[in-house]
């Protein structure tokens, strides 16, 4: 890998993150807009034993704006896998310890 190439892939590391946010808010909203398109009527029974018939009617801009809503942080939250798993974080090297250092000899320790 060049060296402008390993500069690109480690100049947005908080991406995915981004992604991964604002996909889990489009979803929050989704589900937010979907509740909001259901709408509870009460309405004469149909039959004289009943009191009220509950019909749930839905309003087609909201149910179309959550399935938006639904499509767009799907595929965010697709981005954002898709992020880390191409750019896993490297862990760190490890300090080194008194055994591996060089010309050490048992007397002066």
């Amino acid at each position: 890998m060049t060296q402008q190439n390993a500069r690109r892939h480690h100049a947005l590391p908080w991406l995915p993150c981004a992604f991964g946010v604002v996909g889990l808010l489009t979803l929050v909203g989704a589900f937010a807009s979907y509740r909001h398109s259901m709408a509870v009527n009460l309405f004469p029974a149909y039959l004289a034993a009943g009191d009220l018939t509950p019909i749930t009617r839905y309003s087609p801009p909201w149910v179309a704006g959550a399935a938006g809503l639904l499509i767009v942080g799907g595929v965010l939250l697709m981005a954002a896998g898709v992020g880390f798993a191409r750019h896993p974080r490297r862990p760190q090297p490890a300090a080194p310890t008194p055994s591996a250092a060089p010309n050490v000899s048992l007397d002066k320790l």
